[in-house]
């Protein structure tokens, strides 16, 4: 099982589109083995967006607004 990341948009929760680059320089959706890992990303992204907002680089972001949830891809 993979789990993706989930962002709340205003029309209901969708894929956050987190994509990571391979080794061939090809950007892929970013898929998690595990929903620790997964939950460890949504961790370190909400504290690399306050380290931006306190630079003023970057509006804040709510932790809540932000889930895994399995998928077969």
């Amino acid at each position: 099982m993979s789990l993706l990341v989930e962002v709340r948009e205003a029309s209901g929760w969708a894929d956050a589109h987190w994509t990571e680059e391979g080794p061939d320089g090809v950007e892929r959706p970013l898929r998690f083995g595990s929903s620790e890992s997964a939950q460890q990303a949504i961790e370190d992204f909400i504290a690399q967006t306050r380290l931006a907002e306190k630079l003023g680089d970057m509006m804040s972001h709510d932790p809540s607004d932000y889930r895994t949830k399995p998928t077969s891809k």
